[in-house]
C-alpha cells in the first residue's frame, strides 16, 4: 500500500517539480471534482466485495467477483468521461476559476488517470485476498521505474507529461488485467 501511495503521490511531485503549484492544484482539483463519485462508490462497495471473497476457495472465483464490481462501474466511468470531455472546463470553473491554458482534453486525461489509479487501488484488496501482493508490488515498481526513465530522457510539455502519466498507468492497468485474466482462463487455485 505504501508503494502504491508513493506511485500516486509521484504524479503530484513530478508536476510540482516541472510546472509548479498551480498545475498541482489543477491536478488535485480535477480528480476531486470528476473522480469523487467513482472513488466514493468504489470505497463504499469494496468492504462488501472483500467480505464476499471469504467464502470463495478458488482464486478465479475471487477474481470474477472483482471483475463484476469493475464492470458495474463501467457505465459510470463512461458517462463521467463523456461529461469531462464535453463539459469539463465549464464544470471545473463552477468550483474553481481556471487561469491556466488547459482544455477539456487535459481534464479528460487527468480523469482517466484518476480512474486507473482507483482501479489499481481497489485491486490491492483482491491481491491481498489471493496472497499475491508481491506480484502487484513488482508491477508497480516496474511501472514507476519505467515512467521515471521516460520522464528523465525527454523534456515534456504539460500535455506530454500527462500523456506519459496516462501511458504508464495504462501499462500498469493492462499488466494487472492480464495477470488477473490469467486466473479466469486457467482457473488456478
Amino acid at each position: 500500500a505504501t508503494i502504491f501511495a508513493f506511485f500516486s503521490a509521484s504524479f503530484v511531485i513530478i508536476i510540482n517539480h516541472f510546472y509548479g503549484s498551480d498545475y498541482v492544484g489543477l491536478w488535485a482539483n480535477t480528480i476531486r471534482i470528476f473522480n469523487s463519485v467513482i472513488i466514493f462508490l468504489l470505497a463504499a462497495s469494496l468492504p462488501f466485495m472483500l467480505n464476499m471473497l471469504k467464502g470463495k476457495e478458488f482464486v478465479y472465483q475471487k477474481v470474477r467477483i472483482f471483475f463484476y464490481l469493475w464492470c458495474l462501474f463501467l457505465p459510470l466511468v463512461v458517462m463521467s468521461f463523456f461529461v469531462v470531455t464535453n463539459l469539463g472546463l465549464f464544470v471545473f470553473s463552477l468550483f474553481q476559476p481556471i487561469n491556466l491554458d488547459i482544455t477539456n482534453f487535459h481534464l479528460s486525461l487527468i480523469f482517466l488517470i484518476g480512474v486507473s489509479i482507483s482501479f489499481i487501488g481497489s485491486a490491492q484488496g483482491l491481491y491481498q485476498a489471493i496472497n499475491k501482493s508481491i506480484i502487484l508490488l513488482a508491477m508497480i515498481i516496474i511501472t514507476i521505474l519505467f515512467g521515471l526513465i521516460i520522464i528523465n530522457k525527454i523534456s515534456l510539455s504539460f500535455t506530454s507529461l500527462i500523456e506519459v502519466f496516462l501511458f504508464v498507468v495504462a501499462a500498469l492497468v493492462l499488466m494487472t488485467l492480464a495477470h488477473l485474466i490469467n486466473y479466469l482462463i486457467f482457473k488456478t487455485r
